[in-house]
């Protein structure tokens, strides 16, 4: 009875431990074309799995698909296709040596380990030639080999005269760049081009040559110098100091004297000084005048006015140049105006109006006096003439003379010749058409208060506007 239990016990024993080798003989035989219970490679699952499933689930899941090419100095962020290189990734090698490191017997140690976490790097194919021919096409690339300006030279315009021009691009360098991107391709696929990447050529000799031509003639052609014409300095900036010097584009040279000293054209000197005075000079000259009302009055007489000594002014402006002045320099006048710049008549002056019979008398732009007068008489061959005059003196009291009169006025304030403004107190009326049988000599007959209000605010030098 006893053997029969025994017996009966061993049978037990036996039979399942028999089952378990026969089962992990199996599994182990199993494990023999794959990998190894709970294995895991680049996060895929692999138990089983033989080198070539595993390659190409591991191909599929494979991420990239091209390289980011930026550079933070220069703003660029472009990509090249990782197909337009022919990249391709093959794992096989490295599954094969994870796989060769694997017992299939020993499967039954790895089942107390969450997972065998591997991480391999697969192995990279790609066309060299293409992955040139990528780099060169960027346009990071493009902007700093081919499109790069390597310029400094000193270059002419009309509107700024001579002046220095530099472009110095860094180039790159695309042996060193290649290195970079291939690079990625067993990293993260990303470049970042940092300056040491770049560089920049020396100056060429010519470059030299011209920095140091420029070096000595800069200096003549910075303004320094300004003309005060009453409206505002008129400087002599680089485009006008450009046109009293001359640079052969031959020699890459400007002339100089014979004593080494920089030439400047007494020609181009009087030429400017012509256009200058051409600008401002209205002495004697008919003008266009536009009343306070905005009429258009066509005047071509005139004894007022601005007009500049031009020699003088010739002779002073070479000698200036040759010296090196600086400063503001008022010019010298022939003519002198009351109100210096462009607009010499300015916003203070006086119209008589000898069709309305009426003068004003503007200051500061505003009508400070508005009263009839009365002007020449025309059919007596004494009607005043259309003109631009000034008030050339004041005198508190003055007898008139003429062959046939004598006549005494409290305030004259003549204007051209015997021509003036004054009081008449021998005129009964004024304005209208009074003038035409009771005009005057020429002048402009006043009441004695519009004379003496005018004379009291009046300047010598004041303009006065007669027209019709």
């Amino acid at each position: 009875m006893k053997k029969k239990l025994k017996g009966l016990i061993g049978a037990i024993i036996l039979i399942p431990t028999v089952a378990f080798i026969i089962f992990y003989l199996f599994v182990s035989f199993y494990y023999t074309e794959g990998f190894t219970f709970n294995t895991r490679i680049n996060g895929v699952y692999c138990t089983g799995k033989s080198v070539e499933e595993v390659n190409s689930e591991l191909i599929e899941a494979f991420q990239y698909d091209r390289i980011v090419v930026k550079s933070e100095d220069y703003g660029t962020e472009e990509e090249i296709l990782l197909s337009d290189i022919d990249y391709t990734v093959d794992y096989t090698e490295a599954l094969r040596n994870v796989f060769g490191k694997q017992s299939p017997f020993l499967w039954i140690l790895n089942a107390s380990e969450s997972s065998l976490t591997n991480s391999v790097k697969p192995s990279v194919l790609y066309n060299a030639d293409k992955l040139r021919d990528c780099v060169k096409n960027l346009n990071l690339v493009k902007q700093h080999t081919v499109d790069a300006k390597f310029i400094s030279e000193i270059r002419y315009s009309k509107e700024d005269g001579y002046y220095f021009f530099e472009q110095i691009d860094a180039l790159i360098d695309t042996d060193k760049l290649q290195n970079l991107v291939a690079d990625s391709l067993d990293k993260n696929f990303t470049v970042d081009v940092s300056k040491d990447c770049f560089f920049v050529q020396d100056d060429t000799p010519q470059m030299l040559h011209d920095k140091k031509v420029w070096g000595e003639v800069c200096g003549f052609l910075t303004p320094k110098l300004s003309f005060d014409m009453g409206d505002g300095p008129v400087a002599l900036d680089c485009s006008i100091l450009s046109s009293f010097i001359i640079f052969d584009t031959n020699t890459r040279e400007f002339l100089k004297n014979e004593d080494g000293s920089l030439y400047i054209s007494k020609d181009k000197v009087d030429s400017y000084i012509d256009t200058l005075c051409d600008r401002y000079d209205t002495y004697a000259m008919p003008r266009e005048f536009v009343t306070h009302i905005g009429e258009v009055k066509n005047i071509s007489f005139s004894n007022y006015g601005t007009l500049l000594d031009r020699q003088a002014e010739k002779e002073y402006l070479y000698n200036a140049l040759l010296t090196g002045e600086e400063g503001i320099h008022e010019p010298k006048y022939i003519h002198e105006p009351y109100k210096k710049g462009l607009n010499d008549i300015g916003d203070t002056y006086v119209e008589v109006d000898m069709t309305r019979q009426v003068l004003y008398f503007i200051q500061g732009g505003e009508v400070k006096l508005f009263c009839d007068v009365v002007t020449g008489k025309p059919s007596a061959g004494f009607a005043t003439p259309e003109m631009v005059c000034y008030v050339y003196n004041k005198v508190p009291g003055k007898y008139l003379t003429g062959p046939d009169y004598r006549s005494y006025v409290n305030f004259w304030m003549p204007v051209y010749k015997a021509i003036g403004l004054h009081d008449a107190g021998w005129q009964s009326a004024f304005g209208g058409d009074r003038y035409l049988r009771h005009g005057s000599r020429g002048c402009i007959n006043m009441r004695y208060d519009d004379a003496e209000a005018l004379y009291n605010a009046i300047e010598i030098g004041t303009p006065v506007i007669i027209y019709k």
